[in-house]
């Protein structure tokens, strides 16, 4: 009985050492990280914000988002870049121009092409489905808001 209490004595002690250890202030300050927020579009695997260390560079950032894509212009970027905080990093690209084929675009699709708004998409719709497809790319002057201006504008990012 005598050696049960002194094992008992011998963990109180322990318990009120453990809690008087608890109760003593911290000597280090534990703080949150200082991280700045970022964001990178354009040539990117993974474009957009993310949160990353004020000593990252523009390399860093670009791991983070998975890399490059393959169309990403390279020879443009300062790798060693400090990262800036709220700043946005744009990755040109070398995007081949992909032409729309006038015969078969719907109307969202024509609507890509930088110079045919809503009103002009929905003409050569409505054009094609009362007069058949288009023979000529310059029989697209034959519908409504397309004159020869708009014609040489977008001449080169259409086809058949």
């Amino acid at each position: 009985m005598k050696k049960g209490l002194t094992i008992y004595g011998i963990i109180m002690i322990l318990f009120i050492l453990y809690g008087i250890y608890l109760r003593q202030p911290n000597s280090t300050i534990a703080t949150d990280p200082v991280l700045i927020e970022v964001e990178i579009k354009g040539g990117i695997l993974l474009p957009g914000t993310y949160q990353v260390s004020p000593d990252d560079t523009l390399e860093d950032l670009i791991d983070y988002a998975g890399g490059f894509t393959r169309n990403a212009i390279k020879d443009k970027i300062e790798l060693d870049e400090v990262l800036r905080d709220q700043a946005i990093y744009i990755i040109e690209e070398d995007v081949p121009a992909i032409k729309i084929n006038i015969n078969t675009a719907t109307k969202e699709e024509l609507q890509t092409i930088n110079g045919i708004g809503p009103v002009t998409a929905e003409a050569i719709v409505i054009y094609r489905i009362k007069n058949g497809p288009f023979i000529y790319l310059e029989d697209l002057m034959k519908v409504n808001n397309i004159g020869e201006k708009t014609y040489e504008k977008i001449k080169d990012f259409i086809t058949l």
